[in-house]
């Protein structure tokens, strides 16, 4: 194994570990909190950790496909995830900002 793909192994390794801790944090923070915080932190969340998400996603699909893609698979995947992850969290949050019920739920 070069240096090359090392380092490579290395930051998939990182971003997955924010990916894993950011979502875990985010799950503490909000329990016991009102329906409308928690798509208010889920949103935040979401928006923040969608490039991370979308990396780890696009080396998954990169290691399955065995190289085939010739280490564009990560790339693609980063240009379509992103957008949609955030997309996905903007609407969570909007729908945590406009919500009127304050009901908590474990």
């Amino acid at each position: 194994m070069n240096m090359e793909m090392l380092g490579t192994t290395l930051f998939i390794i990182a971003c997955a570990l924010v990916v894993v801790f950011g979502f875990i944090f985010a799950k503490r923070k909000a329990k016991g909190k009102p329906k409308r915080t928690k798509y208010i932190i889920r949103g935040i969340t979401l928006i923040v950790l969608s490039p991370f998400t979308a990396l780890v996603v696009g080396a998954i699909i990169e290691l399955l496909s065995l190289g085939a893609g010739g280490g564009w698979m990560m790339v693609i995947s980063l240009f379509y995830l992103t957008p949609v992850l955030f997309v996905v969290g903007l609407i969570l949050l909007l729908i945590g900002i406009f919500k009127k019920d304050t009901s908590v739920e474990e």
